[in-house]
């Protein structure tokens, strides 16, 4: 697996530990002093078909934290923030259940999930979900640069079918900076 030479500022991706043995393995997930700053206040479980989609969406409220239980992901990320050093930077992140890692995605940084296979994440929030905070963009926008423009017809949510491209996501929300 190749992982990208530069996340966005804050994107901390942290290889777990593994502890296996003839029953099987150990593996902690979670410890608060991993995150000292940040305390979660939800979790949530999901499972995902093959060739899902969820997002492209972006808070600027809530930071999330999430694995794979089961299954691979690839998770698109790009940083909105306008006050960012890294500020625009696209990457494509994949996670899967073999290589026991975690990822924290920071307000301000949209991110979307295309499952090849089904997966079940595990991921919490730090703040409970806001219909006003979350703000999205279309998947397939190139602009985004995640090459999902082209995935053969993945499963989308009719909410997420109907976002704007990235473009007007910029144009319409006060702490995107426009290009």
């Amino acid at each position: 697996m190749t992982l990208p030479q530069t996340l966005p500022q804050g994107v901390v991706l942290t290889q777990l530990q593994t502890h296996p043995d003839s029953r099987g393995t150990f593996c902690e997930l979670f410890r608060q002093s991993w995150v000292p700053q940040i305390s979660f206040v939800q979790w949530n479980l999901v499972v995902s078909e093959a060739n899902s989609l969820r997002g492209v969406h972006v808070h600027f409220t809530h930071s999330d934290y999430l694995t794979v239980v089961q299954g691979h992901l690839q998770l698109g990320l790009i940083d909105l923030r306008g006050d960012s050093p890294t500020e625009g930077l696209s990457v494509v992140v994949d996670l899967r259940t073999a290589t026991a890692q975690t990822i924290l995605i920071p307000p301000g940084v949209a991110h979307g999930f295309w499952f090849p296979e089904q997966t079940t994440c595990l991921f919490g929030v730090s703040h409970y979900w806001d219909v006003d905070d979350e703000k999205g963009c279309l998947y397939s926008d190139p602009e985004l640069g995640f090459g999902w423009e082209n995935l053969n017809q993945p499963m989308v949510s009719a909410k997420d079918a109907r976002l704007p491209p990235l473009k007007t996501l910029r144009e319409s929300h006060p702490l995107i900076r426009r290009p």
